[in-house]
């Protein structure tokens, strides 16, 4: 080889390593903390990524309702498209926050702490181990469908909630304080870890939970109810 070509060939190499370099730099996982409203999020933190990635968040919080906290990923353009654990088609500039779904339980303000990872597209980004501490497990929820209840000081809170095959749902709200039937339709759909969280029309429902240890927030601008089901049941598919 000349030692033009070498020349040449020597900063190719150089570049190809550092953008490999720079790639897996990273992965790997960032202890996170601070403060929360209740019923509030916090502010957004970039989490960058160089390409098809795994972005996932476990949180846990001072709350008195532990199903209320969770952690949104963010895409580039601002829409929350997961809960706990997302696959990105690509690289960008995605971000996370916790929020606090509503619970007359808690204070104003939760502070709340946490893993962030990031890591490659399938795979875990945070050991199970540290998200088994949080509260957290590996299960991503799919579907969900049933029928509940939860108890609320003007009494049962029901609510029916149907998945659609587009990966929409259907849910009717039987309100116990107004005595209204609010039915929704094309809600919003996000799967997290043993999680789903229903949005649209300024409404929220959040399910969290397996078996016959379910846990249901729901949040509207007239209506506000949290608590663990205690009529009915719902099903949480993987």
């Amino acid at each position: 080889m000349s030692a033009r070509l070498r020349a040449l060939t020597l900063p190719v190499a150089a570049t190809a390593a550092y953008l490999a370099f720079a790639g897996a730099a990273q992965a790997g996982t960032t202890s996170i903390s601070g403060s929360v409203p209740n019923g509030g999020c916090s502010a957004a933190r970039p989490v960058p990524v160089s390409g098809a990635s795994r972005v996932e968040i476990a949180v846990s919080a001072n709350s008195a309702d532990t199903a209320s906290i969770v952690g949104e990923i963010l895409a580039p353009d601002g829409r929350t498209v997961a809960t706990g654990s997302y696959d990105t088609p690509a690289g960008g500039a995605y971000s996370v926050r916790v929020c606090s779904l509503y619970s007359s339980f808690d204070p104003a303000q939760l502070q709340y702490s946490g893993l962030l990872g990031t890591g490659p597209a399938g795979q875990p980004a945070i050991p199970k181990q540290q998200a088994q501490v949080l509260g957290t497990t590996a299960t991503i929820i799919t579907a969900v469908g049933g029928k509940g209840a939860i108890l609320t000081r003007a009494g049962l809170a029901w609510f029916t909630v149907r998945s659609t095959p587009s990966g929409m749902a259907n849910v009717v709200v039987l309100d116990p304080v107004h005595h209204k039937r609010i039915a929704l339709v094309g809600m919003t759909m996000l799967s997290g870890t043993n999680s789903v969280l229903f949005t649209g029309n300024g409404v929220k429902l959040f399910l969290a939970g397996s078996g016959t240890n379910i846990r249901l927030t729901f949040t509207s601008r007239t209506f506000k109810a949290s608590g663990k089901v205690v009529r009915g049941s719902f099903q949480l598919a993987a």
